[in-house]
Formats: structure tokens, C-alpha cells, sequence
């Protein structure tokens, strides 16, 4: 099965004027190690869209291309309309994006998407 990531850059001419934040570069991240989320998609399947939500959830597995949540009670998840947003790690007392939300995993069925137990791709921003 092929499974592409994706992820974009935007470069700007002048400030944005607001603080950017680093790309974890220092270490990889550990099956396990919980990591901040954060969206503007549903926070239900079939919701509305377009307000900030943000969570924790834990590394499930990670590979060179992709870091992998799976929804699990009690933690945070990303669904429709979330692709794009970070997946961040605390390292040293400030906050690291190490991924960027991607798609659900193509083995997840389409019934499971936004459910407990749906598996969410984060483009490993250390390989790409």
C-alpha cells in the first residue's frame, strides 16, 4: 500500500506578526509520548467546523514518513477538517511541531473515521 504525505510551505516577504513556532529537528519522538493536537475540524462526526480545539493524545507508532495517533477514550482526535493542523511535542521547556495531520489510515474503515480506534497519519516532519 502506498501512502503519500503531504505538507506545504508558505514564505512570507514580510513578518506575520506572530511568533512561529520550531520544527522538532533535536530528537525523534517515542512510541508513547504524548504530543498536543490542535484543529479547526469537528469535533463530532458531521459537526460544525471552524472552532480551535486542541488536545492530547499519545504516539501509537511512527515511521520515517508518518507519526500515527490512534483514537482512544479520554484523548484527543483529529477529524474532518483538521488536516493541517500540528502535532506538537514539549522539548525544553517550549513546544515543537513534529507533524502536520495528514489522513485517517487508508485501513480504517469508513464508519470508524472520527471514532474511537481510527488510526490519524501526521506527515514526520523530520524525514520530509
Amino acid at each position: 500500500r502506498i501512502i503519500y504525505s503531504d505538507v506545504g510551505l508558505v514564505f512570507a516577504n514580510n513578518p506575520l506578526g506572530v511568533p512561529s513556532t520550531p520544527i522538532l529537528a533535536s530528537r525523534p519522538v517515542d512510541f508513547g509520548e504524548e504530543v498536543a493536537i490542535a484543529g479547526f475540524g469537528e469535533t463530532t462526526p458531521d459537526g460544525t467546523v471552524g472552532q480551535l480545539n486542541a488536545g492530547f493524545a499519545n504516539i501509537s507508532d511512527a515511521s520515517p514518513n508518518h507519526l500515527f495517533i490512534t483514537y482512544q477514550q479520554h484523548q484527543s482526535h483529529p477529524c474532518k477538517g483538521d488536516s493541517g493542523g500540528p502535532m506538537l511535542v514539549y522539548v525544553n521547556g517550549t513546544w515543537a511541531i513534529a507533524g502536520i495531520a495528514s489522513q485517517s489510515d487508508p485501513s480504517v474503515s469508513v464508519n470508524n473515521i472520527c471514532q474511537e480506534g481510527d488510526i490519524t497519519l501526521y506527515t514526520n516532519l523530520q524525514k520530509n
